[in-house]
């Protein structure tokens, strides 16, 4: 018997003790008629849910960890089957099977004359004694930048190591979210071989659209604020690139205020 004909025979049950002609005790009566009250709400709830749910388009998340699926391994397929942009926004990646993901998107995409806007926003780390993959995938000629907005000195200082590992009032770029078409990853896992291989790590797929607006507004800011390694892009020199410098440490370094203030009311913070 399934549960709503359980819950129909339980509030005719309790109609028929509740009826002037039945003789019933009084807490057999009352604990009838709770049941009635119970199940009748559940239905309701279910309809609500029901009516919402196309409404508002609430998708279920899919999570993987990495004790149980390879967590690279799921977002190089999602990578490949990209028809419209990936844009990554993490602290660090150096993981071999991401970068070749990417450039067989990209060669696809210039193959196949197809429109995929591919962008990564990542920490100077990824640069750093040449350990990161940014510069390769800036030389490969995909969008690439570094955030908060470095000066040639800082570049040269990152690539030979002797940068400091804090070098700004900035905090660090420490996302680690990916938007691939219509959906975003999210979760504790850095695109780096370590955290593949070694650390216990999660990811999530999500498919909802407020949370995607959330996250696509993320992205257009750091970028917004970032330094493209194209070598075409502008130098220290230009004025430009003296505003973006001045953005750099905005607000004392309060970063938290000072992005909140700097986006619309309809930016998700909420």
């Amino acid at each position: 018997m399934n549960l709503k004909k359980i819950i129909a025979l339980t509030s005719l049950v309790a109609f028929a003790i509740g009826s002037p002609q039945k003789a019933c005790p009084t807490p057999f009566k009352n604990f009838f008629i709770q049941v009635s009250k119970k199940g009748l709400r559940k239905i309701k709830q279910l309809r609500e849910y029901k009516t919402l749910a196309p409404q508002h388009n609430l998708q279920p998340i899919e999570t993987l960890v990495s004790s149980r699926h390879d967590l690279i391994q799921r977002i190089v397929t999602e990578i490949d089957a990209a028809q419209d942009r990936i844009l990554i926004a993490v602290y660090l990646i150096t993981n071999d099977k991401i970068i070749e993901a990417l450039l067989r998107t990209q060669e696809r995409a210039q193959k196949y004359q197809q429109n995929i806007d591919i962008q990564i926003v990542t920490d100077i780390l990824s640069i750093k004694l040449g350990a990161g993959k940014a510069d390769q995938l800036s030389q490969s000629g995909i969008t690439t930048k570094i955030f908060p907005f470095p000066s040639n000195q800082e570049l040269e200082l990152a690539r030979t190591g002797s940068a400091p590992k804090k070098w700004t009032n900035e905090p660090l770029m420490h996302h680690k979210f990916l938007i691939i078409d219509d959906k975003a990853i999210n979760g504790s896992l850095n695109l780096t071989q370590k955290g593949n291989n070694e650390n216990y790590e999660n990811i999530m797929i999500i498919h909802d659209k407020k949370a995607l607006q959330c996250l696509l507004t993320e992205f257009c800011y750091l970028a917004s604020h970032a330094r493209d390694l194209d070598p075409l892009a502008p130098s220290d020199d230009t004025a430009e690139v003296e505003k973006l410098m001045r953005r750099r440490n905005f607000d004392g370094g309060n970063t938290s205020s000072s992005r909140r203030a700097s986006y619309s009311e309809d930016a998700l913070w909420t």
